[in-house]
């Protein structure tokens, strides 16, 4: 990954709802504390019910993968005190594509910003059918 290259990052944790008020002021407190390092950074993020997309920014592979592994301890953390839980809450994975070009950028903050309007279209969708 160059250094100079912004990348998406999807997160899924196997949690409850992600979108509880006590989950995201906690994930944005540590958002706040820690992920904004010398060579990693969290550019947007957005929190849908059952993962977390993320523009990151970094110095290079090494950097994304410190940060990434530093993001999902905070994001576990996160999750250890709104959900009262212990143990693991990520397997370890993410999903990371590498933002080349100019359009590329724009359609993955177009689509991180607007995700959660699109999924509640989709639900909204779903329980107009189930209506019928």
């Amino acid at each position: 990954m160059p250094g100079w290259a912004p990348a998406h990052v999807t997160v899924r944790p196997g949690l409850p709802s992600l979108r509880s008020g006590s989950f995201v002021t906690e994930l944005r407190a540590s958002l706040r504390k820690g992920c904004e390092r010398g060579d990693f950074r969290v550019v947007h993020y957005s929190v849908q019910s059952d993962h977390v997309h993320l523009v990151v920014e970094s110095a290079g592979k090494r950097a994304l993968a410190c940060g990434m592994k530093s993001l999902g301890a905070r994001l576990a953390r996160a999750a250890h005190r709104a959900f009262a839980l212990a143990g693991p809450v990520l397997d370890g994975r993410y999903h990371l594509r590498v933002l080349r070009t100019p359009r590329e950028v724009r359609t993955a903050l177009a689509y991180v910003l607007l995700n959660a309007r699109h999924h509640f279209a989709k639900r909204a969708a779903t329980l107009r059918r189930s209506a019928l």
